[in-house]
């Protein structure tokens, strides 16, 4: 279940430098369908799973965030034909040293992939995928978080679980419910039709697809693939029995095989968009670039769930930079545009620049009284673990990093 669409900020990389806003994503979420099946454990309330088994859980749960790319083809002399596929994200469980488990509809049209687990963040790649179950392994670049361990019992209807994950405008959240009944069969759209899944009743919403369920002890039962939006509706999950046999074989393939994403059934986008005339950034790095646009679309969209973790992910561990950001989530950040970008030695910068709201107070420090102020902030960024991270945000020179804008409560 993507993000929800009103809270998805998105910088779609090299269109960005063509003078684009910041987009909200197509919210493109499974069709839930009718069940083969009609019986059902007859449970209503949601029992609890207790806090320390959502502990136990917690350092393998990963947040994913995924964008669109420009094709090499599609990049002429500083040109961009067409931007084909909106970003969005899901959740994902840590099953490996560096890999993890999600829904393969999270990652299917995906041209670039953030992984991120506690502070952490890596870049991804889908080493695995079985779209007929709805699955998908990702390879990151460096090792994040732990472990999950399996339930070693399936799940029974009357079970108590909880769905760990990064629904939209959440951050990190658990949700207690109960199973319902087990080998359901449902037909999803642009999928097809999936068997042997787990019934759930929980309020788990958009945005904690391919999240893990786990039992009362903490332990795996499986991940979550789809279902209705609030509490006690169904939701379906694919249990460990149909994950076993496909994490063995791509888990225990020496070198992984790259899954080639399918193209967007319905691309979307602008077409034969230039970028500004005074924006110059050799084709050399336009790739770091784009790298780099990607990491701030997950840093904004990070603020505007108020998930902290994943926006300290997103730097070098630099102070003034975290304690900059950390001031963000006492706002809320409205109107991003990316005016600028190129690189110095050998490293992208991305100027950036959007409006906040805030309470009295909560302004810049020159101004805190503001209730709204327009930022012009120049990121430059570092690589780690062959990711582009934040490594700098301040003035970009040409302007004021910091100016009043009109508010109502002015």
């Amino acid at each position: 279940m993507p993000r929800a669409c009103v809270r998805r900020l998105l910088i779609v990389g090299l269109a960005q430098l063509a003078g684009l806003s910041i987009a909200l994503s197509a919210c493109t979420s499974p069709t839930r369908g009718t069940s083969d099946e009609t019986t059902n454990s007859g449970v209503s309330t949601p029992l609890t799973v207790p806090n320390a088994a959502v502990r136990l859980i917690k350092p393998a749960t990963a947040r994913i965030d995924t964008a669109s790319g420009v094709d090499d083809d599609d990049v002429v002399d500083g040109d961009v034909d067409e931007i084909s596929c909106l970003s969005g994200g899901g959740s994902g469980v840590v099953v490996g040293k560096r890999e993890v488990l999600t829904a393969a509809h999270v990652v299917d049209h995906a041209a670039s992939i953030r992984v991120t687990v506690g502070t952490e963040s890596a870049a991804g790649t889908v080493v695995g995928m079985d779209r007929s179950k709805d699955i998908a392994l990702i390879r990151v670049a460096s090792t994040l978080g732990s472990i999950a361990e399996p339930a070693s019992h399936p799940s029974t209807p009357g079970d108590p679980i909880a769905v760990v994950g990064f629904a939209g405008g959440e951050g990190f959240a658990s949700k207690n419910g109960v199973v319902r009944a087990v080998d359901r069969s449902i037909e999803v759209a642009g999928v097809g039709k999936l068997h042997n899944l787990v019934e759930l009743q929980s309020s788990a919403a958009q945005g904690d697809s391919g999240a893990p369920v786990v039992d009362a002890s903490g332990k795996l039962v499986g991940i979550l693939q789809s279902g209705a939006n609030g509490s006690g509706s169904s939701q379906f999950a694919i249990p460990m029995a149909s994950l076993e046999t496909p994490l063995e074989e791509w888990l225990g393939r020496h070198k992984p095989t790259d899954v080639d994403a399918r193209s967007c059934p319905t691309p979307m986008g602008p077409g034969d968009t230039a970028w500004p005339s005074d924006v110059t950034v050799p084709r050399a790095v336009a790739t770091a670039v784009d790298e780099a646009a990607f990491t701030l679309s997950v840093l904004f969209q990070a603020l505007a769930d108020a998930d902290e973790p994943t926006v300290i992910a997103q730097q070098v561990d630099s102070s003034d930079t975290r304690a900059f950001h950390h001031s963000m989530l006492k706002r809320t950040v409205e109107q991003v545009d990316v005016s600028d970008a190129g690189e110095l030695r050998h490293s992208p910068w991305i100027v950036v620049e959007f409006t906040t709201q805030q309470g009295r107070g909560d302004g810049p420090s020159t101004h805190p009284e503001q209730t709204c102020t327009e930022w012009r902030v120049r990121y430059s960024f570092r690589a780690v673990r062959g990711t582009w991270l934040i490594d700098n945000a301040g003035p970009d020179g040409s302007r004021p990093l910091v100016r009043t804008c009109s508010s109502p409560d002015d």
